[in-house]
């Protein structure tokens, strides 16, 4: 599903941290996909990513550049541990203060008619990525400073490298405009009762013709999308503000508690009274992350 910028990260412009995984375990990160540029670097292991149908092998300094909506999963090798820093950086946040051109770049990654190279095998952008992990918790301005600095450079080794204008006539494996206008509706809508025929008169189409469509680029039926959509939003809101679990089904959209709590558990594997009292006790990270 898509996660807007507010979801995928909870800072403004960027967020990171490393994720590692048991030989035993197969899936590194579900189906996903959202505004953000995400940056995979893999510290050990070999780590399969797909995306939008591409599928990429990326070993040990390795380095897989997720664009924006592009829907994405990723699975490890099952006879090896492994370890991957994600990335996340706001485009839109971090680019539109600057020159037209950059401005210009960012507008085309935005809006599919630019890219960047998903595979990159390159020890300077790995090291870059180890760096902005290491001094991403600044707490002086210097600091800050420097993971500003660390950032901007990334940026720029990305763009003397790896960034390519999409071409005119190669049709784009996705519709971005149906995407962002999809995900708009959701954002605003979620709380609503909507129904698929709904949201399919909005875009003057037939319920099954949008359904194909959906499926096509977000990779998941509109119904578990949209039921993803909101409990994110819940985990999103009890975060902030300790209401009762009713009132806070009925502020996501769900009419019904008891069908709000069997789709927790289905989600987050436990009901939302245990998921939130041992995240509150260990720290753990919020589960609606895809790459929990």
């Amino acid at each position: 599903m898509y996660y807007r910028t507010e979801q995928i990260a909870r800072v403004a412009i960027c967020d990171i941290y490393s994720r590692a995984a048991r030989s035993e375990k197969t899936r590194a990160f579900k189906h996903h996909n959202h505004e953000a540029l995400e940056i995979l670097c893999v510290r050990r292991g070999t780590l399969r990513v797909t995306v939008d149908n591409r599928e990429h092998v990326a070993y040990e300094g390795d380095t897989v550049v997720v664009n924006p909506y592009c829907v994405h999963f990723g699975e490890w090798r099952t006879d090896e541990d492994g370890e991957y820093i994600c990335l996340i950086l706001n485009l839109e946040r971090m680019l539109s203060h600057f020159s037209e051109s950059i401005r210009d770049v960012k507008n085309e990654l935005l809006n599919g008619k630019g890219a960047f190279e998903e595979l990159c095998s390159d020890v300077e952008l790995h090291d870059l990525i180890e760096s902005i992990e290491r001094d991403f918790d600044a707490g002086t301005a210097a600091e800050e400073c420097r993971l500003s600095c660390e950032l901007f450079a990334l940026f720029e080794l990305l763009f003397k490298r790896y960034y390519r204008r999409v071409e005119s006539e190669k049709p784009l494996p996705r519709d971005v405009d149906f995407m962002k206008r999809v995900t708009a509706y959701i954002s605003e809508k979620y709380t609503e009762n909507i129904s698929t025929s709904d949201i399919a008169g909005e875009f003057y189409m037939s319920s099954q013709n949008f359904c194909y469509n959906f499926r096509r680029y977000f990779g998941k039926s509109f119904r578990n999308a949209l039921c993803e959509y909101r409990l994110a939003r819940a985990v999103d809101i009890y975060t902030q503000q300790k209401i009762p679990f009713s009132q806070l089904a009925e502020r996501v959209g769900f009419l019904d508690y008891c069908y709000f709590s069997r789709a927790f558990r289905k989600q987050y594997g436990q009901s939302p009274a245990v998921y939130f009292e041992k995240r509150k006790k260990s720290g753990e990270r919020d589960e609606s992350d895809p790459h929990e």
